[in-house]
């Protein structure tokens, strides 16, 4: 049981609190005839786009005197507009910069009611992902077919001119061959003449035997050598192996056509500087 003094002082502050609750609960409610600003949204809205796309960015407030309210962008966008259903915006080409593959944005605004009472800055959040402007994306896929077709004729010359070049080490072992067989027949006549009596036939017999050695040992002398065709056969032989290779994942990774997603991909951009490197030394080693 509460002493008269505690039982006194706990009166005195449930009087107190009966007092002072009502106050409070009215200071937060408007007062009949008192104007109170609209309030933004508790969360910010937020929605994802594309460059070029036609995006409405909602835009709406409550007011607790229950006025309409309008709305007043604390910023015009490019392309943007105020219309019935919030903010219109034509997102326009390069919004996203740099290589970027999108752009977070937040487009503030105002609600204003009919007494001109404002709300704080309230705020939508747009994500905007990177896109190529269809002519630009024209120009990119016809490019990637240029570079496809040229990537492929590189390797075509490549091959055509080891296949060469194999050709004039054949052709070049059998002209020695030849050489080498008629200066053996050449040698057997010879010596056959030098089986005669005749002394005048020997001595023309080991004339015509002197002479054709030192033709063929000079022609020989002066005749180009296969090391240097060898040598280069090999090393076209190694690039078009290569080469060719990577040819054939690029057309199996990529084709001739390509999407957009894939041109702007960091893996395909990788890929063709890659390939395009290859080419230069294919294009190089053929000089």
């Amino acid at each position: 049981m509460l002493r008269p003094t505690a039982a006194r002082s706990f009166a005195g502050m449930v009087t107190l609190l009966t007092a002072t609750i009502p106050t409070l609960l009215a200071a937060q409610a408007p007062v009949s005839g008192q104007n109170a600003r609209p309030e933004c949204p508790l969360t910010i809205a937020s929605i994802v786009s594309s460059e070029g796309s036609d995006v409405v960015l909602p835009m709406t407030a409550s007011d607790p005197n229950g006025d309409a309210v309008r709305y007043r962008p604390e910023r015009e966008l490019t392309n943007g507009r105020v219309d019935s259903a919030g903010y219109r915006w034509q997102i326009p080409w390069g919004t996203v910069e740099n290589g970027a593959s999108e752009r977070t944005l937040d487009f503030q605004w105002r609600a204003i009611d009919t007494q001109n009472a404002q709300s704080d800055l309230c705020t939508t959040r747009i994500t905007v992902r990177a896109r190529m402007e269809p002519e630009r994306l024209r120009v990119e896929q016809a490019a990637h077919a240029r570079f496809f077709a040229s990537a492929e004729l590189t390797a075509t010359e490549l091959d055509t001119r080891l296949e060469e070049t194999r050709d004039q080490i054949n052709a070049s072992d059998r002209s020695r061959r030849r050489r080498s067989i008629i200066a053996l027949a050449t040698a057997l006549l010879a010596g056959s003449f030098q089986l005669a009596k005749s002394d005048d036939t020997r001595r023309i017999a080991g004339g015509i035997n002197t002479l054709t050695s030192v033709f063929f040992a000079g022609f020989n002398a002066l005749a180009p050598g296969t090391d240097g065709l060898k040598s280069d056969a090999r090393k076209y032989e190694d690039q078009l192996s290569k080469y060719s290779q990577m040819i054939v994942a690029f057309r199996v990774g990529y084709g001739e056509a390509v999407s957009e997603q894939v041109l702007r991909s960091a893996q395909y951009k990788a890929d063709r500087a890659a390939l395009e490197a290859e080419q230069s030394r294919a294009t190089a080693l053929m000089r």
